[in-house]
């Protein structure tokens, strides 16, 4: 099949009321193709509302390449997460304000956040998991980042957690030691060697309620890459 033509492809989602209600996510657009002479726009981006919606995925594969390209794409306007996995090692873009995060390790055959986007992972999940095949490109805005995204989860503390004194406690030890609390409380250990942070996130130990909480310790991501 030969794509042609310049109106627009669209799977947006519905913008909820400006006050209280969300807006609904993008959908999925997937386009098969022998030849492309398109021009339009293709869009699955989340509606707006009181809180934008995350962003849909828009995929591209012509007849004859081993793996497609997917972009994730939310118009310029911040909104909730995207969750990503990669049942092929596609060609991976995320732009104009996408925020999304791994449900399990990605395997991709290029990577590039040409602009402004976020990769991250939840709090809760064990760390970020980036494997490129191929060319990895970061823009000026793009961020890949697993700040304070560790432990605590709920009441576990994780490894490397702080410790309490008096009404305060140390922050959570990860590649670095944690802060010291203002009443004396030593910060977490190290947890992870610096070659090798494929270990979950370190954590902060609470106060009692009331009392001065310390800071959440930040996760690890891990990425590999094969350079052509």
């Amino acid at each position: 099949m030969t794509l042609t033509g310049t109106g627009p492809i669209q799977a947006n989602g519905g913008h909820g009321e400006w006050v209280d209600g969300g807006g609904g996510a993008g959908g999925r657009i997937a386009l098969y193709y022998t030849q492309s002479q398109f021009t339009g726009p293709v869009m699955a981006q989340g509606g707006g509302g009181s809180r934008r919606a995350g962003a849909g995925t828009v995929y591209w594969k012509r007849a004859g390449d081993a793996v497609g390209e997917l972009t994730v794409a939310n118009g310029d306007n911040w909104g909730n997460y995207t969750p990503l996995t990669s049942p092929e090692a596609f060609r991976l873009t995320l732009a104009n304000r996408a925020v999304c995060y791994p449900e399990a390790p990605l395997s991709v055959a290029r990577f590039t956040m040409p602009g402004e986007a976020v990769l991250t992972h939840l709090t809760g999940q064990s760390n970020l998991t980036l494997h490129v095949t191929g060319d990895a490109t970061l823009g000026a805005g793009a961020q890949l980042t697993v700040d304070g995204r560790g432990y605590p989860v709920g009441d576990d503390p994780g490894p490397g957690a702080g410790n309490r004194a008096d009404w305060s406690g140390s922050g959570g030890g990860h590649g670095g030691l944690g802060g010291w609390s203002r009443s004396g409380a030593a910060g977490g250990n190290t947890t992870v060697p610096c070659s090798s942070p494929r270990r979950s996130a370190a954590g902060a130990v609470m106060p009692a309620a009331g009392r001065a909480p310390p800071g959440a310790a930040s996760s690890a991501w891990w990425w590999t890459a094969t350079w052509p």
